[in-house]
């Protein structure tokens, strides 16, 4: 969009109408976008400004958000926000596949990530009030704790992070460390790395783990019974197919 915008890539069209692609039209003038507005509009009581139809040019847009999000609230905000990625992801996805995702899907993952990112606010604020500092404690007899922990490198693209294995002595059984060159975000990183600490424990042929980490957001999606809708749905169904051919397993959050 943006070398078309300044002519340096000509000819590029929106899969979902045909039409020449802008920033405008695929946002606001499409009309999978239009129908899309239209949906979530319908479905939350928080009015949703969208861009004056009297507004064309990228100036007088890019002038209309600036003033939007410098009078905004907070809930109209993240809901916007949260729509124009998700258009912008259904966009990307459509140039590979030359299908577009159906708006009443993306209305549904959208409010998906409203409600767990609120949820994860309120039970954050909760337990930052009610818990006191945490300490690694021994598993029960005959269990084995496996904590793990990934981060994003410095220069986003590429992550990494290590796994630890020990008994219920506290006593080191085995380790390990993973590389990841491309990653998209830390949440993929800290699952991938979570996924290789998985892999270890049933290499070493380990009957009962109780998987321990200390990303909040990672626990719920790898215990949750929902699909994971935001990117990682491969990496958490094959966590939790791995985790299932233990004869025990739990899954425990940590400080």
């Amino acid at each position: 969009m943006e070398l078309h915008r300044r002519k340096i890539k000509p000819g590029i069209f929106y899969a979902a109408c045909g039409r020449e692609e802008t920033i405008i039209h695929r946002f606001w003038r499409c009309p999978h976008s239009r129908h899309y507005w239209k949906l979530l509009g319908d479905t939350v009581a928080t009015p949703l400004a969208g861009l004056p139809e009297g507004i064309v040019a990228y100036s007088g847009m890019r002038a209309w958000v600036l003033d939007w999000l410098s009078r905004t609230g907070n809930e109209e905000r993240e809901m916007v926000l949260r729509s124009w990625y998700e258009l912008w992801l259904a966009r990307n996805k459509a140039r590979g596949t030359h299908q577009m995702e159906d708006p009443q899907l993306i209305v549904q993952r959208v409010l998906y990530l409203a409600e767990e990112w609120m949820s994860s606010k309120d039970t954050v604020i909760k337990q930052a009030v009610e818990r006191g500092p945490d300490k690694w404690s021994k598993p029960d007899d005959g269990w084995v704790k496996v904590n793990s922990d990934g981060a994003l490198g410095k220069h986003q693209g590429s992550g990494g992070g290590g796994a630890v294995l020990r008994n219920n002595h506290g006593e080191f059984i085995a380790g390990a460390c993973h590389f990841s060159p491309l990653a998209a975000d830390a949440e993929t990183v800290e699952l991938l790395v979570c996924r290789r600490a998985v892999i270890l424990a049933q290499e070493l042929n380990i009957q009962r783990v109780i998987l321990e980490r200390d990303s909040q957001v990672a626990v719920w999606k790898i215990s949750s019974e929902q699909k994971d809708l935001y990117g990682n749905e491969q990496i958490v169904e094959e966590l939790k197919t791995l985790l299932s051919t233990f004869s025990g397993f739990r899954i425990a959050w940590s400080v």
